[in-house]
């Protein structure tokens, strides 16, 4: 676990805030691995980032993001393996970072909309290894 308090340090002189945007307040990550069970060996994670705030004066804020990844493995001799890795088991729709700023799509107004943008986490995955070291 780890926690932070990120702020401007050269005040505030335009009143809109000290908060950096996209600053991670609190994070968290719990994981068990084991190895040596004969040829096996496997871990799973959880990962957890907490809300952040999106401006300056933490009126508009992300969400959490939670996620959890596992892999499990077979050693074929001593110098090759073979893992499948899995990747948001939860299949959790989250964001991976979102931003606040002003944007305009067909149909809204000239101005723009103030809004939340954010890049998605991947949704749930698998990925197959086969390693050889020489």
């Amino acid at each position: 676990m780890a926690f932070a308090r990120a702020r401007f340090n050269d005040g505030d002189p335009d009143g809109i805030g000290s908060r950096i945007p996209g600053s991670v307040e609190g994070v968290g990550s719990l994981a068990l691995a084991v190895d040596n069970l004969g040829p096996w060996f496997g871990a799973v994670q959880y990962r957890y980032f907490g809300p952040r705030p999106l401006i300056e004066d933490n009126s508009v804020r992300s969400s959490s993001t939670a996620t959890i990844n596992a892999r499990i493995g077979y050693k074929i001799g001593p110098k090759m393996r073979i893992e499948l890795e899995a990747f948001n088991l939860s299949n959790r729709k989250a964001s991976a970072i979102d931003y606040y700023y002003m944007s305009r799509l067909r149909g809204e107004p000239a101005a723009g909309v103030d809004d939340v943008h954010l890049h998605p986490i991947e949704s749930r995955s698998f990925r197959v290894s086969l390693a050889a070291n020489f």
